[in-house]
């Protein structure tokens, strides 16, 4: 199944590169799509979850993803990235990071969980 993904990713690289970053960038996403399709297939066909369960697990991470980008998103729509220096590079990756980890918890992502087990048992621990 990798092999597969990888052997696609060589072609679409070797057949869009000569023609500049936006069509080597276009074939790329091109590849992550059908490489989603591929692995689906392989997981519904090797453990037997059903395409719904992983259309939820999808959109769950879909949400994450799309959650966590938007303290970027916002820099972009105010046009402020080029101004970014490190500490304000610093401070997206932190917004980030927060917007991510509370979008775990607004998805009832099963890591959101282990999240909360891990701080419970480092609560314990320094006691």
């Amino acid at each position: 199944m990798i092999a597969k993904v990888h052997v696609l990713r060589i072609v679409i690289i070797a057949a869009t590169a000569p023609f500049g970053i936006v069509p080597l960038a276009m074939g790329l996403c091109s590849a992550s799509i059908v490489e989603i399709v591929i692995v689906t297939l392989e997981i519904r066909r090797t453990l037997g979850i059903t395409i719904r369960a992983l259309a939820r697990i999808y959109a769950q991470a879909a949400f994450v993803t799309a959650w966590s980008a938007l303290p970027a998103f916002g820099l972009v729509l105010a046009d402020r990235m080029d101004a970014l220096r490190l500490p304000g590079l610093l401070a997206l990756v932190a917004a980030s990071a927060v917007a991510w980890m509370s979008g775990l918890f607004l998805v009832r992502h099963p890591l959101a969980t282990e999240m909360v087990t891990l701080v419970r048992r480092f609560r314990r621990s320094g006691r």
